[in-house]
């Protein structure tokens, strides 16, 4: 009896055994399959890349988590050209023709754009509808067809007072500190100033108050802590979509209550500019001015809701960074920098004079701007598309369904093939002057996108780049501090994890009527 029962245990032993080593046998031959059928059957096999990229997510994925994509981006298109196999089913491009190929209108065999593919959950979770920003098709066109009154030339003549009173408050916080002789992080005051215009054109009033206060609201704090778990979720999602599942189930409870907490902030800064009667020219006041068919319903506050949540960042996050990195480009290159000053210094002779129109006749001044936008673009990583059922043809590729393609910026805008000394700040090679630039391919920098679902909020973006940097231009004169001297060296996890741009400011000398 014991032998027997002994002799079965040792025989359920056995075959435990052969189905752990059956099971695992299975698992490498899946995955050398898998690898074996990426690297040499795949659709996309005949497009070149690194081995290890080409056949698996991971190293993609890794220097993504790692907040290292877009340099790593660079690397692999200046060894391997504009057409790279970054994942399995990622293809990045950097050729000018990719913009049109992308993302204009009717890429695909029937008739449509290529989709953002961004998940609707938390939008619909949040707010009972999509966004502007995330949704797709004939629906990103109603909405966006909704929503452009806001964002348009009239929009922004009416919105300029409103817009000039927080610049004005940026200024005089700056004259503040330049009297004190303390070092400024420019980069933290710039998210002050460009939240704070965001936030009463969005709201109708000065709902954050981050100028005033010099310091951040909750809600905008919250929102940069956000990326790095988007990006995690991203990564874990083109790897192993049962473990995203997961990690999305087991969000610890302070998570999913910070983000109920930023989804009711949102709703009820909209309800109340919603129920408040005013003439302010905000972005509500032109929603609800446009000729109606029918009242205005709770789908339509719905769908302002994750559209409000969405602009408030793309309105603001974007203009801050290229600010950023516009001064530490001037303070680098102090030619530049004297040339940019004598320009609006001898042009303005009051600040009272400077004002977007006349700033569009400084031509050194706007090349500074272009060429800060080229090499530190805001949106530097690979701008994805999604190629739908049937697959689609991009620059002489047939590109199967379920492939991600895009453009990336940051790769392009620095390669010798597209401008010469190309990691270089030359605002000149923007003047049309200079022979030694004229092959520049000056027209496939688009900071604010291509096609059906480029920036709705560039005139406003335009508008604050172009004033901030001219007021503090005129108004200051800046010293770098030596611990920002390496400021450029920064992570990114989808927008640059920005760090501190400390400067000292010095009010400029006008009785001696310098320039």
């Amino acid at each position: 009896m014991y032998l027997a029962s002994a002799l079965q245990g040792l025989d359920l032993e056995i075959t435990a055994t052969k189905a752990f080593v059956a099971c695992f046998a299975l698992i490498i031959t899946t995955t050398i399959y898998k690898l074996v059928y990426n690297a040499y059957f795949h659709p996309l096999a005949s497009l070149p890349g690194p081995f290890l990229y080409r056949t698996t997510e991971f190293p993609y994925r890794w220097q993504q988590v790692r907040g290292r994509e877009t340099y790593i981006l660079a690397k692999l298109h200046q060894k391997y050209g504009h057409v790279v196999r970054i994942a399995p089913n990622d293809v990045s491009y950097t050729g000018p023709e990719a913009w049109k190929a992308i993302y204009g209108h009717h890429v695909t065999p029937g008739g449509s754009y290529l989709s953002r593919n961004l998940p609707a959950g938390p939008d619909m979770d949040a707010y009972g509808a999509l966004g502007v920003f995330n949704a797709e098709g004939e629906e990103h066109a109603r909405k966006r067809h909704h929503f452009n009154p806001a964002f348009s030339d009239r929009a922004l003549r009416e919105q300029e007072p409103i817009v000039m009173q927080y610049i004005n408050g940026l200024m005089n916080s700056f004259t503040k500190k330049a009297k004190t002789g303390e070092p400024v992080d420019l980069s933290q005051w710039f998210d002050f100033v460009t939240f704070d215009v965001i936030g009463d054109i969005m709201f109708g009033s000065d709902v954050f108050g981050c100028v005033e206060s010099s310091r951040y609201h909750p809600l905008v704090s919250d929102l940069f802590s956000r990326f790095e778990a988007i990006v995690l979720n991203m990564a874990f999602e083109r790897i192993a979509p049962p473990l995203a599942s997961l990690l999305r189930i087991l969000t610890p409870n302070h998570i999913k209550q910070r983000q109920k907490a930023h989804a009711d902030t949102i709703k009820s800064l909209v309800d109340c500019r919603l129920n408040t009667i005013t003439n302010r020219p905000d972005f509500i006041s032109f929603l609800l001015s446009q000729d109606r068919k029918a009242p205005f319903t709770a789908a339509d506050r719905n769908e302002i809701y994750p559209t409000a949540s969405q602009t408030m960042l793309a309105g603001s996050e974007t203009i801050a960074t290229t600010l950023s990195g516009c001064i530490l480009f001037l303070l680098q290159h102090p030619d530049a920098m004297a040339k940019a000053k004598q320009e609006i210094r001898t042009t303005y002779k009051s600040v009272d004079e400077i004002n977007p129109s006349a700033l569009a006749t400084n031509k050194y001044f706007l090349a500074v701007l272009d060429e800060s936008m080229r090499l530190y673009t805001a949106v530097p990583g690979h701008i994805r598309r999604y190629v739908p059922a049937g697959g689609c043809n991009i620059l002489g590729t047939f590109i199967p369904e379920g492939t991600f393609v895009g453009f990336t910026a940051y790769s392009a805008y620095r390669d010798e093939s597209h401008f010469k000394e190309a990691e270089k700040f030359i605002p000149e090679r923007w003047l049309g002057t200079d022979p030694q630039y004229e092959n520049d391919n000056r027209e496939m920098v688009r900071p604010f996108g291509y096609g059906p679902m480029d920036c709705i909020g560039m005139n406003l973006a335009r508008f604050e780049l172009r004033m901030v940097l001219a007021r503090l231009i005129w108004q200051f004169d800046l010293e770098l501090m030596s611990e920002s001297r390496d400021w450029f060296d920064q992570k990114v996890f989808i927008i640059w994890y920005r760090r501190p741009l400390l400067v000292k400011l010095v009010a400029r000398d006008l009785s001696s009527k310098s320039t």
